[in-house]
């Protein structure tokens, strides 16, 4: 049996947590930071992010979603440094629309790699805590009819599934939050 020296062990252990995600809000100069996450997504989870087949954002609409000051609005960023350097490996965000007075749509995405692995679920999460303390009345957000592991994740936080209004493609998701909560687990296994 090949076992570490405590040193060494110390040394991954020290590895690993630091590359635990952790989830903060977006901050000005993070612009690098969502062009690397955008750009390493797969066709797959850009086309579910952005309902588009994009390779690349135009940069004014980068610029858009890495302001970190829109009134109204909040970003967070799920970041690891697991080789040294902060990489962005999740983002949610709600923006404020037209569509329904005192509701925020909101979006989400995590990269291939840390997909199924918690960080959506957290990010989700402390996106839903976020629009409670700021008075959002509700959130909602469109997925396609066929992307279960979303459907999934928003129905495990109370989300009602719905028939999008006009695209038959797409599922609403929405959660009130003006309501309260029963049943949805927190982060540290207990009751929210």
């Amino acid at each position: 049996m090949n076992l570490l020296r405590p040193e060494a062990l110390r040394a991954e252990v020290a590895r690993l947590i630091a590359a635990l995600p952790v989830i903060r809000p977006l901050r000005s100069g993070d612009r690098p930071l969502m062009e690397s996450l955008i750009r390493e997504l797969s066709p797959t989870s850009r086309l579910r992010r952005f309902h588009s087949p994009i390779n690349e954002l135009p940069p004014v609409i980068l610029d858009r979603l890495a302001r970190a000051d829109v009134p109204g609005e909040a970003t967070l960023l799920a970041t690891t440094s697991a080789h040294g350097e902060e990489a962005a490996v999740g983002e949610a965000r709600y923006a404020v629309t037209d569509e329904v007075d005192g509701a925020r749509e909101f979006a989400i995405v995590v990269s291939d790699p840390w997909q199924r692995m918690g960080v959506g679920i957290g990010l989700l999460r402390e996106l839903i805590r976020h629009a409670r303390r700021s008075g959002i009345g509700s959130l909602y957000g469109d997925t396609f009819a066929d992307n279960g592991p979303m459907l999934a994740l928003a129905r495990r936080l109370g989300f009602e599934i719905q028939r999008h209004p006009t695209d038959a493609r797409l599922k609403r998701m929405r959660l009130r939050l003006d309501q309260p909560v029963f049943g949805v687990v927190n982060m540290e296994g207990g009751r929210a």
